[in-house]
């Protein structure tokens, strides 16, 4: 099992690369990463999602798992929680899909997009 900065490869699945991190917490969100951040990930390639399993606990937030990947949040144009456009408060729970994406992939019309915020 490969290792890298607190996550363990779990396998490749239908194209995928899969981690999972060791930190404790209740339970696991599912971390999609694009543009540039996919190069946190040794391994990922341009033709295969790249997604990380991580642990939460309870009250954890968006920014906190963004802090956990290294990303500076100035390099954050869009977040997506469970297909809802998010901002960095938003409280987190087992089961999530959280999707970040770099500034060079921001939106020209982000502006229709309702922002929530827990």
């Amino acid at each position: 099992m490969m290792t890298f900065e607190g996550f363990n490869l779990r396998g490749m699945a239908m194209g995928e690369l899969v981690l999972i991190s060791k930190w404790g917490g209740i339970g696991l969100i599912t971390v999609f990463l694009y543009g540039k951040f996919r190069d946190k990930v040794p391994g990922s390639a341009i033709d295969r999602e790249c997604l990380l399993e991580m642990s939460v606990d309870d009250g954890d937030t968006i920014g906190l798992i963004i802090e956990k990947l290294d990303i500076m949040q100035k390099d954050v144009a869009h977040i997506f929680l469970n297909y809802q456009y998010s901002t960095v408060n938003r409280k987190l729970h087992p089961g999530d899909r959280l999707a970040i994406f770099p500034i060079e992939m921001s939106v020209l019309y982000r502006q229709y997009f309702v922002k929530h915020d827990d």
